[in-house]
């Protein structure tokens, strides 16, 4: 399916056809705080009418670089608009209407990613591994 997820309606509709049990939200631009901020708001909400758990994939662009590796507690300290709007849309996730969800904060050495923030707002670490054969992807 596809859909445009900044139309919070078409998300709404696209959730309640499918009734998705769990969603990986992985959509992104580096050009568009709407594609970023405003499609995770559309989606979060969209994912909590459906009571679907929510996995919100970021991205290590939240941090300036200047302390790495960073641990889970660290706070966000984004350089640029894309680690902003990024760092946004995390709080979109952890602050929002989903309670069953979790925020990965990009691929570990290992091929997995790094889930940070547990679903009550608190911070656990779950590794996620993922594989070229266990990854579908609608076109």
């Amino acid at each position: 399916h596809r859909v445009d997820l900044t139309d919070g309606d078409a998300v709404r509709e696209l959730f309640a056809e499918v009734r998705p049990e769990v969603v990986i939200h992985t959509a992104y631009s580096m050009h568009d705080r709407a594609d970023i901020v405003d499609a995770t708001q559309h989606v979060a909400a969209a994912a909590a009418a459906q009571g679907a758990t929510l996995v919100h994939l970021s991205t290590d662009m939240v941090f300036d670089g200047t302390a790495a590796p960073y641990a889970e507690p660290d706070p966000v300290s984004p350089v640029n608009d894309y680690g902003r709007w990024k760092a946004a849309a995390e709080q979109v996730v952890t602050l929002g209407p989903c309670p069953d969800q979790a925020v990965g904060l990009g691929e570990d050495d290992d091929g997995g990613f790094s889930a940070a923030i547990a679903p009550d707002g608190g911070h656990a670490q779950h590794n996620c591994k993922r594989s070229h054969d266990d990854a579908v992807h609608d076109e």
